[in-house]
């Protein structure tokens, strides 16, 4: 009896320690397996957050965040050019060098589109050959803007351009704006009694500004151009029922105007623009 209590107690403690080593074992394994498993995922998401951070920032000339959006531009088919800059920040700690992919989502035929980063390109160039290195926390102003311009030729229709503005050393860090040219006929809204009046192009702007327009009535009409302060600065009678105004901006000083379509009395639509120097 005592020899099989013996050997019963050495049986439970073999069984016991062998228990405890299997616990040890499948411990220590799924340790390691969640320590990989944590490095793993923390370097993945490390490495993502440093691939796919946007370094960028897109803003229309009247400051509308346009990053990652889709705008529309409307105009008359008799525009001979309708134009939209863009300001691209860099927002990143560092200096980017940055290059322009132009992508064309479905295009109006018999229409033409190119766009200006450093230079300006050919309708059939869809990447630009120029890189613009833009420092950290700088804007783009002027002709350092990406410059999107549309020739309509007279057809009518919306065409759909993407812009991709991505850093040279990494594409993945990129930013996109969508524009749909929205281009109908001055013939048409003239029939159907409608008033169109585009907003001033380009803007800012530190020479000339230019505005589409058709009336749905042929007498009485004109464009009224204020300063900030409501002082009329020039006022232009409207003789013809569709067409372009221009308007020389050079002897303004630096600020804000207003632009307002006036049929037989009453305004009729009011936009804002911007004077540089």
């Amino acid at each position: 009896m005592i020899i099989f209590k013996s050997n019963c107690i050495h049986h439970f403690f073999y069984i016991l320690f062998r228990f405890i080593v299997k616990i040890y074992i499948f411990v220590n394994k799924n340790a390691l397996f969640m320590k990989k498993l944590f490095t793993t995922l923390l370097i993945g998401f490390l490495v993502s957050s440093f691939v796919l951070a946007q370094s960028f920032t897109i803003t229309d000339t009247l400051g509308n965040d346009v990053t990652n959006s889709t705008i529309s531009v409307e105009a008359l088919d008799n525009a001979s050019i309708v134009d939209y800059d863009f300001h691209i920040t860099n927002i990143s700690a560092s200096d980017k060098t940055i290059k322009v992919k132009k992508t064309e989502v479905s295009i109006v035929s018999g229409t033409v589109n190119t766009f200006c980063w450093v230079n300006c390109y050919l309708p059939s160039t869809y990447t630009s050959t120029e890189s613009f290195l833009i420092p950290s926390g700088y804007t783009t102003q002027g002709d350092e803007n990406l410059i999107c311009d549309y020739l309509p030729y007279g057809h009518t229709g919306v065409s759909t351009i993407t812009y991709t503005i991505y850093d040279l050393n990494n594409y993945l860090d990129k930013v996109t704006v969508t524009v749909n040219y929205d281009i109908v006929s001055s013939n048409q809204l003239i029939g159907q009694s409608k008033t169109y009046f585009s907003k001033p192009f380009p803007n800012p702007s530190n020479d000339f500004i230019n505005i589409n327009y058709a009336l749905s009535h042929s007498t009485n009409n004109k464009i009224v151009i204020n300063d900030i302060l409501g002082n009329t600065l020039k006022t232009e009678s409207l003789n013809f029922s569709s067409g372009l105004f221009q308007y020389d901006v050079q002897p303004l000083p630096k600020g804000i105007y207003f632009c307002s379509l006036v049929e037989n009395e009453k305004v009729k639509q009011t936009y804002r623009f911007v004077v540089t120097k």
